[in-house]
């Protein structure tokens, strides 16, 4: 049994009210639990766009520059691009934005109304907007 003297006691009851305090202070700290060390968006966020056979690309874990181009590391992982004309399901689903509901209506569009002429008759197929078809336009192509 370890007997301890008045001061002593109140030493250690200094000690832990310091320190029940400075957790206090930091939990309550707005975003001070997330770890801050990594930036695990721009990873995520390849890995819902590509599947791991088709990632090509070095990543060194800082975001690439943004020259205009946004997902520039993205734009980089297509080896080649993506026709959709015989694209399956499985991979237009590969694009960014595209679901598999999309992709299931791209193949439906192209079996009922034939082969796209252009990458811009995607705009025809419903789920495909402007914006849409304007950020996949880098990674597609249309052949016969």
């Amino acid at each position: 049994m370890i007997i301890l003297t008045t001061s002593e006691k109140r030493g250690l009851l200094f000690i832990a009210v310091v320190l029940l305090v400075a957790f206090l202070v930091e939990w309550m700290r707005p975003g001070s639990m997330q770890n801050d060390l990594y930036d695990y968006t721009l990873s995520d966020s390849l890995f819902d766009v590509l599947s791991s056979d088709t990632l090509n690309i070095e990543f060194s874990g800082k975001p690439a520059k943004n020259d205009g181009i946004k997902n520039e590391p993205v734009t980089r992982a297509f080896a080649q691009k993506i026709d959709i004309n015989h694209a399956s399901d499985t991979e237009l689903t590969r694009l960014p934005g595209i679901g598999p509901k999309t992709a299931a209506k791209i193949v439906a569009y192209r079996h009922q109304n034939g082969l796209f002429r252009k990458v811009d008759d995607l705009i025809k197929v419903d789920r495909i907007g402007p914006k849409t078809l304007k950020k996949l336009k880098p990674y597609l192509t249309v052949s016969r």
